[in-house]
Parts: structure tokens; C-alpha cells; sequence
């Protein structure tokens, strides 16, 4: 008799965790996938800062930093809805990613002065604060 109840007990506490997790999970899988696009964003950054300090005279190695930043950011308004509560702070922190990338791909053409890193920094962590949020 204790068997059943303790199996009951299990089976209802089962019950109680896995159907709020199956209704609910949509905007939570969105959530972890912003967690995911806002991590990769962060590592192409880094990335990007290790070839912006080593090698600036490579437009090739650049180029394809900023590509992968672009390609990672793609994913932000993709797994993210205008319901979540900080939207408008992720679409904030891509549009200013977006223009640091925008400016960093000029000053390369023009053969300028390194970009100012900050920029994607601060952009990138703005991000992951609103997707981990």
C-alpha cells in the first residue's frame, strides 16, 4: 500500500512539473535560445577584439570577424518576441552591435583607424543581460 502511494505521489508531482514545462515551453524556448544567440554574439566579439589586437593589417581576418558577428546577431529577432519583457533593451543592444559592425567594416575599407571596441562590447553584454533577463 505504501508502494502505491509513494508511486501516486511520484506520478503527481511528475504530473505537476511537466505540464506547465510542455503548455509554457515556447516562450521559454525562446528565451534559451536568446541565451544562445547573445552567447555566441559574445564570443564572435571577443574574437573580433583578438584579430582587431593582433592583426589589424589583415582585412581578410577582419571581414570574416564582422561576418561572424553578423551571422550570430541574426539569430536575435528570431528567437525573441515583441511579448518579452526586454525586447526593446535586446533590439536596442542589436542595432548599436549592428552599427559598431557597420562602422568597423568602413573604417577597414578606408584603411582607418581601429574601431572603437567598447562599442561591441557594451553591446554585446546589453545583450546578454536582456536575453538572460
Amino acid at each position: 500500500m505504501a508502494v502505491c502511494r509513494r508511486t501516486a505521489a511520484l506520478a503527481a508531482i511528475t504530473a505537476l512539473i511537466a505540464v506547465p514545462a510542455i503548455v509554457g515551453c515556447g516562450s521559454d524556448n525562446r528565451t534559451l535560445d536568446c541565451g544562445r544567440t547573445a552567447k555566441a554574439v559574445a564570443r564572435d566579439v571577443d574574437d573580433f577584439q583578438a584579430i582587431v589586437g593582433t592583426s589589424w593589417g589583415n582585412p581578410v581576418a577582419i571581414a570574416r570577424a564582422l561576418d561572424e558577428i553578423d551571422k550570430s546577431r541574426s539569430g536575435i529577432h528570431k528567437n525573441l518576441s515583441a511579448e518579452h519583457p526586454h525586447w526593446v533593451d535586446a533590439t536596442i543592444a542589436d542595432d548599436s552591435l549592428g552599427t559598431a559592425v557597420l562602422d568597423a567594416r568602413k573604417a577597414l575599407e578606408e584603411g582607418g583607424k581601429r574601431p572603437d571596441l567598447t562599442r561591441f562590447t557594451d553591446a554585446s553584454a546589453r545583450l546578454t543581460k536582456a536575453c538572460s533577463s
